[in-house]
């Protein structure tokens, strides 16, 4: 299953399982001959990145993230997210 949605009070919450779209990803990639895939994480996301790393996801860029004030944001470890930063 790739997400759930509930909805309660007039809200619909959606949950992505980050997995499921990993490998949704690397699916599509395939079966359009892509030769390859790219997916933006940040480190400070401790469990997403090594996620994508047993995955034999690999780093080909890195870059800074200077948040102000310098608090944790969404990059903490317990956040699952893909970053675009093209």
């Amino acid at each position: 299953m790739l997400y759930q949605v509930w909805r309660s009070t007039g809200l619909v919450t959606i949950l992505i399982y980050f997995d499921s779209l990993l490998h949704a990803s690397e699916t599509f990639a395939k079966e359009h001959q892509m030769s390859s895939l790219i997916a933006g994480d940040n480190t400070a996301r401790h469990d997403a990145y090594k996620m994508m790393i047993s995955l034999s996801f690999r780093t080909e860029i890195q870059d800074v993230v200077m948040d102000n004030p310098n608090e944790f944001c969404y990059n903490k470890p317990d956040i699952y997210l893909i970053d675009d930063w093209r």
